[in-house]
């Protein structure tokens, strides 16, 4: 298989860096974002009226694609994608090129073997003769992004110049998912679809329509140690019941992260000294019913720590997420839609979940736009060991085409 317009694409923005900022008050893209932005504002206007292009400062674009029959009652499709990576690693500018991937070749083998342990060169092995693109072991490919970006372009390029029935498609371009303010300068006014899909990244067929249950617990620890060196009966350091605090809770199930099924206790964030402690604790779970157990458990601990040391522990929840199931219980027809065409490509419909894959399919559902998340066909995603398969893009290419085609066949839910 040789280099298609798709892969040509991918690649040409894998190479801008586009790491995005942790800084959760940085309102204004870097560089290599709004390099991107450009980019996709010239593909655009190459297939879409420029009347229907609306550029929002730097901070994305919006399009409208219109529909190809004159039926009203046809539901909008939109489609969400953003330009960033990770803001924890540099964006993989020299990707690793295998253009049939051979697990027996000596060269393929040496490259994956120091990336990917026995189990996840099993899974690798599968995509034998697969045009396999990977990082190069120093920074992220940008499965979540730069392939998603690739994929809608090249899938709204194929629905136009096939010139087949379908009803109105909204592209929403964002350039950072960890900036506050980013959607909020998205021009919502104009973005109105009845079928909203965030394309955020994983692998060939999951379909993100759950998400995990999430809140941020803030914990203030108090201590009434008094002055270095002081030995007094009843004086106790912040920091030894921080330590008593931490060791409570069962944080060995950080490290089991990998099974995704799985919630957690995350301690994000401590300061402090001998006289007073802060941390920041992220608690989450996919089980509604687990995560309301892991609230009680935190209460049960500070209480118990309260009983012998008086007013030493409070706790304040912000940030409550719910999961998108709960955003979408009234908009099942949409799950169940999307499942069914997933099930008809020959596609694993997986009920997959990962907050980082969902960071915008859960904001807008909160906005009360019904959003599901889709997959590129990206593996280990946003760490060092990133790879994807071209054929597995082209797979996601074809699944935004069927989507579009079937809703065509379908009626606006009444609202």
């Amino acid at each position: 298989m040789g280099m298609n317009a798709l892969t040509q694409t991918f690649l040409d923005l894998i190479s801008i860096e586009t790491s995005s900022f942790m800084n959760q008050k940085q309102q204004k893209p870097s560089y290599g974002q709004v390099s991107v932005l450009n980019i996709i504002n010239q593909e655009l206007q190459a297939i879409v009226p420029k009347t229907n292009i609306k550029r929002f400062n730097t901070h994305g674009i919006f399009a409208e694609i219109p529909a190809s029959v004159k039926k009203t009652t046809i539901p909008t499709i939109g489609l969400v994608v953003q330009t960033d990576s990770t803001p924890a690693l540099s964006s993989c500018l020299k990707p690793v090129i295998f253009e049939k991937y051979n697990p027996k070749n000596r060269v393929h083998k040496n490259h994956f073997s120091s990336l990917l342990n026995e189990e996840e060169l099993s899974f690798l092995n599968r995509l034998k003769n697969n045009y396999i693109i990977s990082s190069d072991g120093q920074g992220v490919l940008g499965t979540e992004s730069k392939a998603a970006i690739s994929i809608v372009l090249h899938a709204i390029k194929a629905i136009v110049n096939d010139k087949g029935k379908h009803g109105k498609i909204q592209l929403l371009i964002l350039t950072d998912s960890y900036s506050k303010k980013n959607i909020q300068k998205a021009p919502l006014s104009f973005f109105t679809p009845d079928l909203n899909y965030t394309v955020e990244g994983g692998e060939l067929g999951n379909i993100y329509y759950k998400s995990r249950e999430l809140v941020e617990a803030e914990i203030t620890i108090r201590g009434n140690y008094q002055q270095y060196g002081t030995i007094e009966e009843g004086l106790i350091s912040a920091l030894e019941l921080t330590n008593e605090f931490i060791n409570a809770l069962p944080m060995k199930e950080d490290a089991l992260l990998n099974d995704q099924k799985k919630g957690r206790f995350h301690l994000d964030q401590i300061l402090g000294d001998s006289n007073g402690s802060q941390l920041k604790l992220i608690i989450e779970d996919l089980d509604k019913n687990r995560f309301a157990a892991r609230l009680r458990l935190l209460s049960h601990i500070a209480d118990q720590q309260n009983k012998l040391r008086p007013n030493s522990i409070s706790i304040q929840l912000k940030n409550r997420q719910y999961s998108i199931e709960e955003h979408l219980k009234s908009h099942w027809h949409f799950v169940d839609f999307t499942v069914r065409a997933a099930i008809n490509k020959g596609l694993n419909k997986q009920q997959t979940i990962g907050s980082h894959h969902l960071s915008n399919a859960i904001k807008f559902n909160a906005l009360g736009i019904p959003t599901i998340g889709l997959f590129t066909g990206g593996v280990h995603q946003r760490t060092k060991r990133e790879y994807i398969s071209v054929q597995h893009m082209e797979k996601a290419v074809d699944f935004i085409q069927e989507l579009v085609y079937k809703a065509s066949k379908q009626k606006k839910a009444s609202k």
